[in-house]
């Protein structure tokens, strides 16, 4: 009797954190550059770069926690109803987007520029017909 392959990665019935590569009865994690799988059973990544900042918001401001050190620090504050949150790595600007005021915004990150950016400052990009329910 012939048995048929199911693709654990296809049909989400896998345990990978990034990258699911089917195999015959079974199924492979690896994870992206910059990440290492943290053992061989659970499937998860983690990140090889051990100053790793986790960005988060909370309502009115963007805040950074420290993996490594374990502490928390403000990038943005006095915000209105910020939702969502995004950070380009290559010019260490961090984005976001304010539902009250309905704009989208950016600034440098704290400790951009090697150390010279000491405080977010939010700056308006004035993006023109933006719609946010």
């Amino acid at each position: 009797m012939c048995r048929t392959d199911v693709d654990e990665c296809a049909t989400g019935v896998h345990q990978c954190s990034q990258l699911c590569t089917n195999l015959n009865s079974t199924y492979e994690c690896s994870c992206r550059k910059g990440f290492t799988l943290s053992d061989g059973m659970s499937g998860v990544c983690k990140a090889d770069d051990p100053e790793v900042v986790l960005l988060f918001a909370n309502g009115p401001e963007i805040r950074s926690y420290d993996l490594l050190e374990r502490r928390q620090a403000d990038v943005i504050q006095d915000e209105k109803r910020i939702e969502a949150v995004d950070y380009d790595p290559n010019t260490e600007i961090v984005f976001w987007a304010d539902s009250y005021e309905k704009t989208i915004k950016r600034s440098y990150m704290v400790n951009a520029q090697k150390g010279d950016v000491k405080v977010g400052f939010a700056q308006d990009l004035n993006v023109k017909g933006m719609h946010m329910p």
